[in-house]
């Protein structure tokens, strides 16, 4: 672990980042431009009659010999061009000069923004294609992802204009540009701090203190500038070790790094895209949902007698998805998929039933005419038939197959016995007709509803994980399975179980910790550090389910809308067993919770308030003198006392 113990400067950018000019200058060794400019884009502007004036705009310039913190104000409110802006940033960052060296030369500008779309707002050309068709929408921000802005400006110069936003590659308990600028260490580097007023009334503030709002103008494009590089660098450190690449978020580095540490990735998620195993992905893509959220107390808690004297308290699960994902294996494709169907049977008293409950026996023999085919033709001749008989004759012929789930809880029990936890997350799916005793008050299945997303009903039939299956057995729900299938794992020599992404995780967080100690010691580049290994452990799993159900995104230039398509880890086994076992894991608490209520008044219980992706809020049961504004104020005063 190495790291700067002093983050640079703002005057120390050319020198100690100048391998990121490098980076945008060449490609493989072969330069593509004759000159790189870095420019933080900040402006200032007041809202009138709903539409945003331009007071001024700031731009800080680093180039590879010089840095710059320039403010222009705009006349008359009129709002600046990107070619004007272009033009600014290369006259900043040569002494006011137009550079004859850059008469017919290539030259590539990265403008920075922190909140990208406020800074987009005042561009008088932002809504001409030649900017709209460059830019994509990445998380609301507007930004360059693919092919730069082009343009000519004088001097037959042809720039090429990135925009980046430091909000996507700022730690998420740090977006706001006041919080992020924390990072920089030092008191003086903080952004300024005016009132809300003047926030709001820009212009007023110019009028009432000119050097004032320079002073705070100028801090916002120089803070963002050296948030940029501070970024950028800590996270191509953290990845690979060295500066190569500009990310555009902390997700799309964090898969980078991944991905250089395992090489095999690439090969395993190309064998499993293919046609042996379409199938059985149709099946997990349909068990991959998202958390378990539930709001289950409606009403104001002081006006009911079981709920007035609870003390409420938020419970998370700490590092969930970070743990769960630890906990799973990778699948050997070389391997057999363990998959078994339900099958149909028309048999003499199945018939006989059918009549008893009506139905027609012209529907019938035309069923088991098309049996003696095959289960398809089954199928399609019931897709012919009005949907209550089809349903009835369905349900008569359907013979369930759970031999599997019955081998699964076979193992699950004998865990249980023993007290051995898991060591991973079995890669078994089935869609399951399922129903929980009448007792159960938080049944573990979800259904998927259209408008409202995931409910947990008494009856149902849905596609869930193992885990969630098997915790429905111990609640003691009667399940039969539909369709059911199981990844073989791939294992070592010694017979263990390969992790798709323990040691990756477990590196990440002995990483964070070292990060954590150093920063306590005063190391300011290792706080930064830490938050980004933060953001990294937790952006991968959306890197991992991004795409694996179709999902439309807006494109920004054209307003038409398109699939979000997969990232470069894509799996869907991987998004299913975490979200499966984060819902199993959230339903197995409040199970507790249940068992905990069992006997006990309704005034004692643990109340549920609402439950979200990896915690709850509950009510606990407490005197009602009990305060914990009390507690805090009696223990201050404790402390006070002992100081005296």
């Amino acid at each position: 672990m190495e790291t700067s113990k002093e983050i640079p400067s703002f005057t120390e950018i050319p020198t100690h980042y100048a391998r990121f000019f490098d980076v945008v200058e060449f490609h493989n060794k072969k330069p593509i431009y004759n000159f790189a400019y870095f420019a933080a884009l900040d402006a200032e502007w007041v809202t009138r009659f709903h539409k945003n004036r331009p007071i001024s705009t700031q731009v800080a310039v680093a180039s590879r010999h010089s840095i710059t913190n320039t403010i222009y104000y705009e006349p008359n409110g009129k709002a600046p061009t990107l070619p004007e802006i272009a033009e600014r940033i290369i006259l900043a960052a040569n002494g006011g000069k137009f550079p004859e060296s850059h008469r017919r030369a290539k030259i590539f500008i990265n403008i920075v923004a922190h909140h990208s779309t406020a800074e987009m707002s005042i561009l008088a050309d932002r809504d001409v294609p030649y900017v709209t068709e460059a830019i994509s929408l990445v998380r609301n921000s507007p930004i360059v992802l693919l092919a730069p802005i082009s343009f000519t400006i004088k001097g037959d110069c042809e720039v090429h204009v990135r925009i980046s936003d430091t909000i996507l590659i700022a730690p998420a308990t740090h977006r706001s540009l006041k919080n992020l600028s924390t990072l920089l260490g030092k008191k003086d580097a903080l952004k300024e701090e005016i009132s809300q007023h003047h926030i709001e009334n820009m212009d007023i503030y110019l009028r009432e203190d000119p050097q004032g709002f320079e002073r705070y103008a100028l801090k916002d494009s120089e803070v963002t500038l050296r948030l940029f590089f501070l970024l950028q660098d800590a996270l191509n450190q953290l990845s690979t070790g060295r500066i190569e690449r500009l990310y555009v978020t902390i997700g799309s580095a964090a898969v980078h790094a991944f991905l250089k540490k395992n090489s095999w990735v690439k090969k395993h998620l190309k064998k499993l895209q293919s046609n042996e195993f379409t199938d059985a992905i149709r099946l997990v893509k349909r068990a991959y949902f998202g958390g378990r959220n539930e709001g289950l107390l409606v009403g104001q808690t002081s006006n009911f007698p079981s709920t007035t004297n609870k003390t409420w308290v938020d419970i998370d699960e700490k590092g969930a998805y970070a743990t769960l994902m630890s906990m799973i294996p990778v699948v050997d494709l070389g391997g057999k998929v363990t998959t078994l169907f339900q099958t149909y049977e028309l048999s003499e008293d199945r018939v006989q039933a059918l009549l008893a409950d009506n139905v027609p026996l012209d529907a019938i023999n035309r069923a088991k005419e098309a049996l003696n085919k095959s289960p398809k033709d089954l199928e399609w001749a019931l897709r012919g038939m009005k949907r209550g008989i089809a349903g009835r004759i369905r349900k008569a012929a359907c013979v369930y197959n759970n031999n599997l789930l019955i081998k699964w809880h076979k193992e699950w029990d004998l865990k249980k016995v023993s007290g051995e936890v898991p060591a991973y997350l079995v890669p078994g799916f089935a869609c399951v007709r399922f129903k929980f005793p009448s007792s159960v008050l938080y049944p573990c299945l979800h259904v998927h509803h259209p408008r409202y997303g995931l409910v947990y009903p008494s009856s149902g039939i849905t596609v869930a994980t193992h885990q969630e299956i098997m915790l429905a057995f111990d609640a003691g729900a009667e399940i039969d399975a539909i369709w059911s299938l199981e990844f073989p794992v791939k294992r070592a020599a010694d017979g263990s179980v390969t992790m798709y992404l323990r040691e990756f995780l477990s590196e990440l967080a002995v990483k964070r910790n070292e990060y954590r100690a150093a920063s306590d010691a005063g190391d300011g580049s290792a706080a930064v550090y830490e938050k980004l290994l933060k953001e990294f452990m937790n952006s991968l799993y959306g890197k991992f389910s991004q795409g694996v159900n179709p999902r439309n995104v807006t494109c920004a230039s054209t307003f038409e809308t398109k699939p979000l398509g997969p990232s470069k880890v894509t799996d869907p086994i991987v998004a299913a067993l975490t979200t499966g076992a984060g819902r199993a894991t959230l339903s197995s608490l409040m199970f507790a919770v249940e068992a905990f209520n069992q006997s006990r008044p309704a005034e004692q219980w643990i109340d549920i308030a609402s439950c979200t992706t990896d915690g709850y809020l509950v009510g606990l049961p407490s005197d009602e003198s009990f305060s914990v504004a009390g507690t805090y104020y009696v223990e201050s005063e404790l402390e006070y006392e002992e100081d005296i």
